[in-house]
């Protein structure tokens, strides 16, 4: 359970036995995210895109400083992980707390990026020719553009993961995209992820 400052947050499950330096960075991370959500759902907000994105950048590189040296080289928390973290977070509380007068509070956060919704969005591109022109996607081999570094392996906010935010911008106000999904629009970046994760039949 979350104490009364801050809610129950996966940052303990380390996988191994925790210093109490490690303790402390955890608890570090912690607070950088519920400050970034708190921000969000209970403060002042944002006035523009552009001052959630520094807002955002900023609590990234918090949470993937207080998490260096966790593990090996080969298991370090870089920013796919660190937005991930974030964003999954953000949509969680956004959920939770979507009402008419803190829906629009959430309006500038990101899509969570992972391997599941970059498939999702490749699946809603085929025969988007137009869209895919726009980013560059419309040549043979598009595919392998946003497959081309794991979401997880990540370093910058530039390799890839602003590409995919944009990408999904256009596709969260397409209305044969909204049709598919059976949503109206306006969505935001996290209800589209929320639409598009429950728009497989198939899905259980």
């Amino acid at each position: 359970m979350g104490s009364a400052a801050y809610p129950a947050f996966p940052v303990g499950h380390l996988g191994f036995r925790a210093t109490s330096e490690q303790k402390d960075n955890a608890k570090c991370v912690k607070k950088a995210v519920w400050d970034y959500i708190n921000r969000l759902r209970i403060d002042e907000g944002y006035e523009r895109r552009e001052q959630h994105d520094a807002s955002f950048l900023a609590t990234a590189e918090n949470v993937i400083n207080a998490f260096a040296g966790y593990g090996d080289d080969d298991s370090s928390f870089g920013f796919g992980n660190a937005q991930k973290l974030i964003n999954m977070t953000a949509k969680y509380i956004a959920l939770g707390f979507y009402m008419d007068d803190c829906r629009e509070n959430f309006q500038y956060c990101h899509c969570p990026m992972d391997g599941i919704m970059v498939e999702k969005v490749i699946t809603l591109l085929e025969g988007r020719e137009d869209i895919r022109e726009t980013f560059g996607l419309e040549k043979r081999g598009w595919k392998g553009v946003l497959r081309d570094t794991a979401w997880s392996k990540i370093e910058k906010a530039e390799e890839g993961y602003d590409r995919f935010q944009l990408i999904v911008d256009s596709l969260r106000g397409d209305e044969s995209v909204l049709e598919v999904l059976g949503a109206q629009s306006p969505v935001s970046r996290l209800e589209f992820d929320f639409c598009v994760w429950g728009s497989d039949e198939d899905e259980g």
